[in-house]
């Protein structure tokens, strides 16, 4: 099979609200320029005809069209004058007079398919219903094409379903606001499901609404291609659908599981179930069956330290000297020990590093040579610091049970082992150096003042894994991790004027995988992951830190995340209380309660 290799262009656009003439008029004259210059494929922003901040239906129904309309005849001819494809945003009115936030997709053959979006943001409930077509996929002459739109990228499931059904690229016309743009969660759709993303987004004000711009070309690594920051104007990128192992590929393995993923999708259930529609103190509470613990505040930290050679089993007395230095620094920070036990987050410390670029010859000693028992003494060693200075403490080891080896998390509290969760997303070098995994996606422990989730560093990539325990209430999930790869990713200054609250100047910290698995489930997120070695360098850190539930809030770095790649640690503290917006959020995941788990269904089907 050839690479197919081609320019792809999104178009940046600023409509006049309710003048659909010019907008049209306008965008086509971008679109035609990108086609000259050699785009096959065109994405133009959400609504762009029209404007989409509308007081009622009735406005909205004024500058709808019906599909086919006189803009996709217009959209036709171009297509075929230039052998392109185009994807555009438009406000749809079907037979019945409701209206639709849609988009369409025409190629030289003529009009393929619409799209009406399923996630609607809060302006698009005055005027628009919810989309009833799915998730569809077309096949073209560039690859397989799915469509989003704006906030149904808000929601992981959405990227999944278009990548089971087959989609390569991700069109995505938008009209985000809140952030700067190229949005993380841009970003994060793109490298959790190795797909390009086009982003057509627009700029500029309506009704008082500051859009933000930066629309681009993101690749299957989550790398920027192209991008335009501020200004009418296309971001231009070439493409390259390559078969597994040539360029364009993803980080993740592909064989049998789609993208590293298990086809068997029942492994997590729990997304088909809409936990959140009702109030979740009824929820949870209902037939008295583990309900939430109540609110409280809790001090948390992470600690990024190196791990030394041979990991936890060959440098037991070491690397326990080591915890109980950084225990100690952590408990001085932590602002009022009398109200409960602190938690301290710990990397991986088992040696065994879960690198993508692994393979079994980097670990031929393991698993046999890395390997503990959970109650055996390097272990114990460890918990004992727990139990002296009354502390939860959380970290990972390769474990040996019955003859199998697994990555482990484990919790350990001042009474002692509180629980353990084995990591059920494993990378390659240790599925192919023997080591199992266990289906206990979902476990969690209820401690003073918040419900607990563990996982393992690795399992960041999926967005299943934080899914799936937000979804059963848990508050925090501390994540034990060991990885080289990936780092927070920067972005440079905005010219757009955004509000004040947020941040405009260049960010080493913008894209930062826990940050945004944080903000997508309405849940704490603490990363300690391994610090580098001193000869290593990383200008955005390692991705420690412990990061907020609060969507698109940005702290300043110390107070979020460590900076710096060598060891140190962060302390702060979290709250689980109504009276909190933090903790408000945390306990109302509103977010999760605009899930549409109806959609995500072809996810299960084998």
């Amino acid at each position: 099979m050839e690479a197919v290799k081609f320019k792809a262009a999104a178009i940046q656009f600023e409509p006049h609200p309710a003048d659909t003439a010019s907008n049209r008029q306008r965008l086509a004259e971008l679109v035609e320029q990108a086609a000259r210059k050699g785009a096959r494929l065109v994405v133009t922003p959400e609504t762009g005809f029209s404007g989409c901040c509308w007081y009622n239906r009735e406005e909205a129904l004024a500058v709808a069209e019906t599909l086919p309309g006189p803009t996709t005849e217009q959209w036709e001819k171009i297509a075929r004058r230039y052998g392109c494809c185009i994807v555009s945003g438009i406000i749809e009115r079907d037979a019945s007079g409701l209206c639709y936030n849609s988009a369409f997709l025409v190629d030289p053959q003529g009009l393929r398919g619409v799209y009406r979006k399923n996630h609607l943001f809060i302006s698009d409930h005055k005027w628009a219903a919810e989309g009833n077509k799915g998730f569809p996929v077309w096949k073209t002459a560039v690859g397989t094409i799915g469509i989003a739109i704006c906030a149904d990228l808000e929601f992981p499931e959405t990227v999944r379903v278009l990548r089971r059904q087959g989609a390569e690229i991700i069109c995505c016309p938008t009209a985000w606001l809140g952030e700067k743009c190229p949005a993380a969660t841009w970003i994060a759709r793109a490298w959790e499901n190795g797909v390009y993303l086009i982003a057509a987004d627009r700029w500029g004000k309506e009704r008082g609404i500051q859009f933000s711009g930066g629309s681009c070309v993101i690749d299957p690594r989550g790398e920027i291609l192209s991008c335009c920051d501020a200004g009418d104007g296309i971001a231009a990128a070439e493409i390259c659908l390559a078969e597994p192992g040539g360029e364009g590929e993803s980080v993740f393995p592909k064989g049998g599981d789609l993208l590293g993923i298990p086809e068997d999708y029942s492994l997590y259930y729990p997304l088909a179930l809409n936990t959140y529609r009702w109030p979740p103190q009824w929820f949870f509470s209902l037939y008295g069956y583990r309900p939430l613990p109540g609110g409280s505040e809790t001090d948390v930290a992470v600690v990024q330290m190196e791990i030394p050679p041979g990991g936890l089993k060959e440098a037991t007395a070491e690397i326990t000297r080591a915890v109980r230095e950084w225990v100690e620094r952590c408990c001085c920070q932590f602002s009022d020990p009398s109200s409960g036990p602190g938690i301290v987050v710990f990397p991986d410390l088992s040696g065994f590093g879960e690198d993508f670029g692994g393979n079994k010859e980097d670990f031929a000693e393991v698993p046999e040579a890395r390997a503990v028992l959970l109650q055996g003494p390097e272990v114990r060693e460890i918990g004992r610091i727990a139990e002296e200075t009354r502390v939860y403490l959380i970290w990972g080891i390769l474990e040996e049970a019955k003859g199998c080896f697994y990555k482990t998390v484990v919790l350990w509290g001042p009474d002692g082992c509180a629980g353990y969760y084995r990591q059920v997303h494993l990378p390659p070098a240790a599925l192919a150096a023997g080591l199992k995994r266990e289906d206990n996606l979902g476990q969690f422990f209820d401690l003073p003042g918040l419900r607990l989730g563990l996982l393992g560093g690795y399992e960041l990539c999926y967005p299943e894994a934080v899914r799936v325990l937000a979804l059963q209430g848990v508050d925090l999930v501390a994540v034990a991790g060991d990885m080289w790869t990936p780092f927070p990713r920067g972005l440079g200054a905005t010219a757009i004027p955004h509000p004040r609250r947020v941040p405009v100047g260049d960010d080493p910290f913008h894209w930062c995988p826990g940050r945004v698995r944080s903000w997508e489930n309405g849940c704490y997120v603490a990363v300690a992951n391994s610090a580098l070695k001193p000869d290593a360098s990383c200008a955005s850190g390692c991705g420690s830190g412990v990061f907020d539930p609060v969507a698109y809030r940005r702290l300043a770095p110390q107070q979020e995340l460590l900076s710096f790649a060598h060891p140190g640690f962060l302390a702060r503290r979290i709250s689980t209380a109504h009276s909190s917006p933090e903790g408000k959020e945390v306990r109302s995941k509103e977010v999760l309660r605009r899930r549409l788990p109806y959609l995500y269904v072809p996810l299960f089907e084998r």
